[in-house]
């Protein structure tokens, strides 16, 4: 489990078995939650999540962190490209089975009417999504170009995601796509 940095007394880390979406550890103490990061262009939200058998941190805490983890987005997710994409192909895995499940990545897309998009995921199902609350929510400044029906239909999917924009403008992690069963479920705990 690689430590990627030390702000204040917070421990931010990966696990050396972590998985898509892109996100981090942060620790104090024994207290710990999970960080996924959603980026649409400049905008940086950052959703903290209860990780199971661990107290999570205080608001306060959370706060505290995100000044630092939206400062370092960047940095953080060059290390975890380079950690989990770059060199996967090349690593053997011990629980091949159980990495593919976590190892979800969408693999077609298709455009149904409005706002809505039909998703097929790498385990062979397929999701309805509205995307209009998650754009509705996280989607601002230049981006809002996307709402128009002209724009919005033109996603494209590559490398396992969806996104909107040559360079990436708007992404959504694949966990905000798919439905979870109750042995998947995290909770949110704070959107930052």
């Amino acid at each position: 489990m690689p430590k990627i940095f030390q702000y204040l007394q917070y421990i931010i880390r990966f696990y050396s078995n972590d998985h898509l979406p892109i996100h981090v550890h942060v620790q104090i103490q024994e207290r710990e939650v999970k960080v996924e990061f959603l980026i649409a262009g400049d905008e940086v939200t950052l959703i903290f999540k209860k990780v199971m058998g661990r107290a999570p941190l205080q608001e306060a805490e959370a706060k505290e962190v995100a000044v630092f983890l939206k400062a370092y987005h960047k940095k953080i997710i060059e290390k975890w490209q380079t950690v989990f994409i770059l060199h996967k192909k090349g690593k053997m895995r011990r629980h091949k089975q159980k990495a593919e499940q976590k190892d979800l990545s969408i693999v077609s897309a298709k455009y149904v009417q409005d706002f809505i998009i039909a998703i097929t995921f790498s385990n062979g199902k397929t999701n309805v999504v509205d995307f209009l609350p998650l754009f509705q929510n996280h989607v601002k400044g230049d981006n809002l170009k996307y709402f128009a029906p002209i724009n919005f239909k033109k996603f494209i999917v590559k490398d396992g995601n969806i996104y909107w924009g040559k360079n990436e403008d708007v992404i959504f992690p694949v966990s905000f796509l798919r439905d979870k069963d109750e042995s998947e479920f995290e909770e949110t705990l704070y959107v930052i």
